[in-house]
């Protein structure tokens, strides 16, 4: 007497759900979407942080190359001339933040020689 395999024997429950799972294909771009969305999201903040800085940067220069040019100009600045200075300096920076902005100055004395 010989016993043969017979493949009539019924799946289980579970494997005929995860069969029916993996054929279904109703949510998949919900899923989809739930795994870009905080990607895409990064990204949108990151440009707009870049260009905020960017912005930042580009009006900084324009204002320390004004400053320069307004010092050069004067053959002796006081302490007073520079206080007004930077006061003029925090009106260009309007709307944004002085509180992290830092001056340095050095004491330059100019000869005059003949040549």
């Amino acid at each position: 007497m010989t016993f043969e395999a017979t493949s009539t024997a019924r799946p289980s429950r579970l494997v005929r759900w995860l069969r029916r799972l993996r054929r279904d294909r109703s949510g998949m771009a919900a899923v989809e979407f739930a795994l870009l969305v905080p990607i895409l999201a990064t990204l949108l903040l990151g440009t707009l942080e870049f260009s905020q800085a960017l912005t930042i940067d580009r009006r900084v220069t324009q204002i320390a190359s004004a400053t320069a040019d307004l010092v050069a100009q004067t053959d002796k600045i006081t302490t007073s001339d520079f206080n007004d200075i930077m006061k003029i300096v925090e009106q260009l920076m309007k709307p944004y933040p002085t509180a992290p902005l830092r001056s340095r100055w050095w004491r330059c004395w100019r000869t005059r020689t003949a040549r």
